[in-house]
């Protein structure tokens, strides 16, 4: 994962200085909104709110790559069998396909591959018990991007992880965020 990260973040700096060939670095940032098939949802709350934070670079004017980390917040249930927590970390490589509709308005494909982290608790009669559950996952993204103007963009998308682990099987996001091109 650490060696993703590290090959990833020297492809963003290096871009920065391929601007003569046309390549164009971007970050943004979104709101999430998610919905897990958990192993065990009838104890554990399976909507998630969440962060996503990314930076990427356009290779060309219809094909980029993007490096996203999402964080949701902690959700809490209680339940017959005490009161759980659980949240979840992304750490996601994503090619990205843009097709232009109209003149400021473009649809967005990405697909790509997250490794997923999750973590539960359980608070049992004062007995704690906790649990990590770590995989890789596909992701698939289709959605819309409207350019306010060279810098500035508009992005919705919704996204599907298939991630089969012991705990998380998929999930369904919502996204809504902006993007800034330098």
């Amino acid at each position: 994962m650490k060696r993703m990260f590290l090959l990833a973040t020297s492809a963003l700096l290096f871009a920065h200085q391929a601007k003569a060939v046309d390549v164009q670095p971007y970050v943004g940032a979104d709101y999430v909104y998610s919905w897990a098939n958990l192993e065990d949802s009838e104890y554990f709350k399976d909507h998630f709110q969440a962060i996503n934070v990314s930076a990427g670079i356009m290779a060309t004017s219809v094909m980029g790559l993007e490096l996203s980390y999402q964080q949701s917040q902690q959700n809490k249930k209680s339940s017959v069998i005490g009161q759980t927590k659980i949240e979840y970390k992304i750490l996601a490589l994503d090619g990205a396909y843009y097709a232009g509709v109209l003149e400021n308005l473009q649809i967005v494909g990405t697909a790509g591959l997250g490794y997923y982290e999750a973590k539960g608790k359980l608070k049992n009669a004062g007995v704690l018990d906790h649990g990590d559950n770590e995989h890789f996952g596909l992701r698939f993204g289709l959605g819309l991007q409207y350019s306010i103007d060279s810098n500035w963009a508009l992005r919705v998308m919704g996204r599907y992880h298939y991630v089969d682990g012991d705990a998380l099987k998929h999930m369904t996001d919502m996204t809504v965020g902006a993007r800034y091109y330098f």
